[in-house]
């Protein structure tokens, strides 16, 4: 894997962490299982707006990062909702388990998809040294 991908790699991991621990708002958390409030609609654009920065710094194009933000924009907004609809009654002092369960399951869908854009950047990215 050419060492770009790595960086590619981490930088969507750092705004991972920027775009869901520190800029969430409690809006944004509670408009998340919902498809008619905006919440969950900025969330998912924030993610989108930092893999674009993410992906025009390694060199991508234009279109190719646009389509790629496109994407996660989408998947990281039916992630959330999902969890949303799945945890609604998932109370973290009754039942630690299945809530630590669904929010590392959340949180691992997220990294996932991290890995399927360095994998499309490596199969079919363009500009990528």
């Amino acid at each position: 894997m050419s060492e770009i991908l790595y960086v590619v790699l981490v930088g969507l991991v750092l705004k991972h962490f920027v775009a869901d621990y520190l800029t969430q708002t409690g809006w944004m958390i509670g408009g998340k299982g919902q498809f008619s409030h905006l919440g969950g609609y900025i969330h998912a654009m924030i993610h989108a707006f930092g893999t674009i920065i993410v992906l025009f710094v390694a060199g991508l194009g234009v279109t190719f990062v646009l389509l790629v933000a496109l994407g996660e924009f989408a998947l990281h907004y039916l992630i959330d909702y999902w969890k949303e609809h799945v945890s609604e009654d998932v109370d973290p002092k009754t039942q630690p388990h299945k809530f630590w369960a669904l929010f590392g399951l959340d949180q691992t869908l997220h990294s996932l998809t991290y890995v399927g854009i360095v994998l499309f950047i490596d199969l079919y990215g363009t500009g990528v040294p």
